[in-house]
């Protein structure tokens, strides 16, 4: 098995790894509904026994902020509450999936500018038991 083909198989599930924590953060973020009353956008105050239904053309104000409730986006439907435990669980999975891509392509980088430089005896020494490695390969190329 190539190089190659070794880095896909591992990169694969490290991305799939990383997908799931972004989506769980931001499932965690958004949160979930906890219920679908009227809410002031600026405060959030509970509006449902203030708006008037039966007067839709009447001036609604908050009595917490005292800001006006005339167009829509005055208005939130509904109150969401943050799943902590879905964001800390995504940051987690983004975080050890990042940080393995990272560990990585930087050891590719690392091996590959290190190699050509290093004698003899020193790629011997840290040779690892794979063929396909950069150092068992810049050592055939001597």
């Amino acid at each position: 098995m190539g190089t190659s083909m070794w880095s896909l198989i591992v990169l694969l599930p490290v991305l799939v790894m990383l997908a799931v924590g972004l989506v769980l953060f931001v499932l965690g973020m958004r949160g979930r509904l906890v219920h679908t009353r009227p809410t002031c956008a600026r405060c959030r105050f509970d509006l449902s026994g203030v708006l008037n239904a039966d007067f839709p053309g009447t001036e609604a104000i908050c009595p917490e902020c005292g800001s006006k409730l005339i167009r829509s986006r005055d208005l939130r439907l509904g109150h969401r509450k943050r799943r902590h435990v879905y964001i800390g669980f995504g940051v987690l999975l983004v975080l050890v999936s990042t940080t393995y891509v990272a560990e990585l392509f930087a050891s590719r980088l690392q091996a590959s500018t290190i190699a050509p430089r290093l004698s003899n005896s020193a790629l011997i020494s840290i040779l690892p038991f794979d063929p396909s490695s950069i150092y068992f390969i810049e050592l055939s190329n001597r």
